[in-house]
């Protein structure tokens, strides 16, 4: 009996499909994709539950006729190549004659389009693969598909669905790189109903960087422009400042295409050279321009990554851009040393804080009679001190950020928080990403003492703020703990997701490196730190303390062998 068969037509495009068609947010890249080579000069998309309920996307691009409606999802159909020498010089962003195929055999797909010579136009529905419906309708010249019930016919797939915010948060994501690959482009997102953004053709670049980009970033933005005989470059690059560990905010295209490349990357880094801690990353929005047969689109079923044929020519032609345009920036640090307390004089709010009586820092207390000498600080960063065994060594930002960890998580457990009204109220402005993530966690933040309200389209209105931020700079902590919240994976289970809340609120409210304390606020750090339940680390789990023993430091002076 031979093992080894043919698979069926329908089990192929399924298979086909998952690489493909990976989640939601595969099917609107591809469908956008092909709009704009279309020549849509308008795209609108609408997505219900994160995409997975339904995804269509209308356009005014040049439309198809009904033989091309009745062919274009069937297996290997396109428009954009005809012959194998048509790969080495691809000019439109889609071209493998895939992407329909593969959304069509695991989805309820319905096609209508009108050609421009065309009176009327053509209907098709497809469900599983399968034809249901052909027709003719009446509409404008362009395009509209709509997909529903996605994975429905492959129900192992739909395991591997994300959470709703990480699923949204990538359809948002596709649609942005096009919003920003394309801004001659109109192009508008609406999810579950509301208009996430509605973007006017031909405004610029750096409108459509307002209002996807942090302000912290577009502020720290300078355009880069440059060219030779080979290679175009232009775009923006931030000041070293504005750099993150995160690589989020990097943005690239290749010939209008939005890819993801290392080698490009990490040249722009290594530009910058000692600008840049060595974790950090710039973030940039480069558009890369060069011949089409040059560069290969042709490597991966998504189209998202490329490959140089002449990459030691390319780095240098970066490296050199960028070092050039560093060298005609101010790229002087900018610093409000009022961010984050009002005051640093003895008589600030921390050190009101850090005191014995205060209510509000007061923690489980564990039995100790460990005294302590008199503790100094070192660059700013860390505090010294003696013990009965040896030395104490403690980061000052991972003890205090332990410390009120433990305070936020007892007054989350008990509901007991104190809360401090706001006047005026902070006035902050979110990006989507963020507004997303705050949509999320509002309730978590609602029992730790928040009044968080909309006040506009981005804007939202800080009322009210747990007891020990009243003197802090909010809208910093609450972008900077959103922002934390966005990168890490969102638990599903509210209470792990009730701590990874608590722990980045701590780590964004506690004394950073660079804080001068006063001789009695570092004594009152330590004590505290010695009466939490787990004084060992911080919520991250970085070390928080260590104790060099007596008999280590008389080995290192050899004292005793």
């Amino acid at each position: 009996m031979p093992k080894i068969i043919t698979l069926s037509a329908d089990i192929i495009a399924k298979t086909a499909a998952g690489e493909v068609v990976e989640r939601a947010a595969s099917v609107v890249k591809e469908l956008i994709e092909n709009s704009i080579d279309a020549g849509a000069s308008d795209i609108q998309v609408e997505a219900e539950a994160s995409g997975y309920n339904k995804i269509s996307v209308t356009d005014n691009g040049t439309g198809m006729d009904k033989e091309d409606v009745f062919a274009c999802f069937k297996p290997h159909t396109t428009s954009k190549i005809s012959t194998e020498n048509d790969l080495t010089c691809i000019k439109t962003l889609g071209f493998r004659g895939e992407a329909l195929n593969s959304i069509a055999s695991v989805s309820k797909l319905i096609i209508k389009s009108r050609h421009a010579n065309s009176p009327v136009g053509a209907l098709a529905e497809v469900e599983g693969g399968k034809v249901i419906k052909t027709g003719t309708v009446g509409m404008p010249t362009g395009t509209y598909i709509e997909v529903r019930d996605l994975f429905y016919n492959v129900p192992a797939r739909k395991k591997f669905i994300k959470t709703a915010l990480t699923e949204y948060r990538s359809l948002l994501d596709n649609t942005i790189n096009y919003a920003l690959a394309h801004p001659d482009i109109g192009l508008s997102l609406k999810h579950n109903r509301k208009i996430i953004f509605d973007l006017p053709k031909n405004r610029g670049i750096s409108e459509r960087l307002q209002v996807f980009l942090d302000a912290n970033i577009t502020d720290k933005l300078f355009p880069i422009k440059t060219e030779d005989s080979y290679f175009k470059l232009t775009g923006y690059i931030s000041k070293p400042q504005a750099a993150t560990e995160s690589s989020r905010n990097q943005y690239l295209f290749v010939n209008g295409r939005p890819v993801k490349n290392l080698l490009v990357a990490s040249v722009i880094k290594n530009a910058f050279g000692t600008l840049l801690e060595p974790r950090a990353h710039p973030p940039f929005v480069l558009f890369l321009n060069m011949p089409f047969e040059v560069v290969d689109v042709n490597i991966h079923p998504r189209k998202n990554e490329v490959a140089f044929f002449n990459e030691h020519e390319l780095s240098q032609f970066i490296d050199q851009a960028v070092k050039a345009a560093l060298k005609h920036e101010d790229l002087t640090y900018t610093t409000d040393f009022l961010d984050g307390y009002t005051d640093k004089s003895s008589d600030t709010y921390m050190f009101r804080v850090l005191k014995d009586g205060v209510n509000i820092w007061e923690a489980a207390p564990k039995e100790q009679n460990e005294e302590f000498g008199e503790v100094l600080q070192i660059h700013n960063l860390y505090l010294v001190t003696q013990t009965k065994r040896g030395l104490l060594l403690i980061d000052q930002h991972a003890a205090h950020e332990r410390i009120l960890y433990e305070q936020f998580m007892e007054a989350f457990k008990e509901k007991n928080k104190e809360s401090a009204f706001l006047d005026p109220p902070s006035i902050i402005n979110l990006n989507l990403t963020e507004i997303g993530v705050l949509n999320q966690y509002i309730e978590i933040l609602t029992e730790l003492g928040f009044d968080i309200e909309r006040f506009g389209d981005n804007a939202y209105k800080v009322s009210c703020v747990p007891y020990l931020l009243k003197e802090q700079n909010v809208e910093r902590i609450v972008k900077e703990m959103l922002s934390e919240l966005a990168e890490g994976k969102s638990p599903r289970d509210i209470n792990k997701k009730s701590l990874q809340t608590l722990s980045f609120l701590a780590c964004r409210s506690a004394i950073k490196a660079g804080d001068f304390l006063t001789p009695e606020e570092r004594l009152n750090l330590v004590k505290k730190l010695m009466e939490t339940k787990t004084e060992y680390t911080c919520p991250h789990g970085r070390p928080a303390k260590i104790e060099v023993p007596l008999r280590d430091l008389a080995r290192v002076f050899k004292r005793i062998r």
